[in-house]
């Protein structure tokens, strides 16, 4: 071993350099104090909620940095308390506007750490992560809960609000069918009836000419030859 390198502690475990003749300085500080390099404060392995009064692995609540010997400290609180505290917590505007610029600001410096976050929890359960997603989605772009969601849903029988096809036989989700100026939420469509009504720019005036051009073309005579032909399938 090189003489300039320092040895480690002698205390079991421990590979800190010494800064006396056999300790590091967490263990010479703790010998000097209670007289014993052992820990005075034991490993922390369950806590009990100052809110909830219910007591709980220290997994269940946040670390909050480590103290004076090196032991992991706990907040007061568990998580799920936490959490609701922290949603019932008045906040100014000034707050949220400085909130969400610091969390676009720490997105853009870890896009990689996000992805691996996002990739880890895809492969840990992809159906929840795709639901979980779709219900962002739903909020996001609609102001849609999911409550609000599986209501018109059961409401319509799970079928489409125009064709009356099971939405569930699509492989594509239901289209959420609004209108673009007011934000009515009108029903839930496949795919096929939502891109009709979308080339139809919702204007009902063109709509009703479509369905009398289309009643109107029931009369027309189809040549012997043309309807063979596509009686046939040779179209397809």
């Amino acid at each position: 071993m090189d003489s300039s390198t320092p040895k480690a502690c002698t205390v079991d475990g421990c590979k800190r350099p010494r800064i006396s003749s056999l300790h590091c300085r967490l263990h010479h500080d703790r010998y000097k104090k209670t007289g014993s390099t052992d820990d005075p404060y034991p490993e922390i392995t369950e806590r009990t909620c100052i809110d909830c009064k219910i007591t709980k692995p220290a997994t269940e609540f946040s670390k909050k940095g480590k103290g004076k010997w090196g032991q992991q400290k706990y907040q007061s609180y568990c998580k799920p308390c936490e959490n609701v505290r922290r949603c019932n917590r008045p906040v100014s505007p000034e707050q949220q506007k400085r909130q969400k610029e610091y969390r676009q600001e720490w997105a853009r410096r870890n896009k990689e750490k996000l992805a691996r976050q996002m990739a880890a929890r895809r492969a840990a359960d992809p159906e929840r992560h795709s639901w979980q997603s779709y219900k962002n989605h739903l909020w996001k772009k609609y102001r849609l809960t999911w409550e609000e969601y599986e209501q018109i849903f059961v409401e319509q029988g799970g079928r489409c609000a125009i064709c009356d096809q099971f939405l569930s036989d699509s492989q594509k989700r239901p289209a959420i069918d609004h209108d673009h100026m007011t934000g009515v939420i009108r029903g839930l469509l496949c795919d096929p009836c939502n891109k009709g009504l979308g080339h139809f720019r919702d204007r009902l005036d063109v709509m009703r000419r479509a369905v009398e051009y289309l009643e109107s073309a029931k009369n027309k005579t189809v040549p012997q030859y043309r309807y063979e032909f596509f009686q046939s399938g040779a179209s397809k």
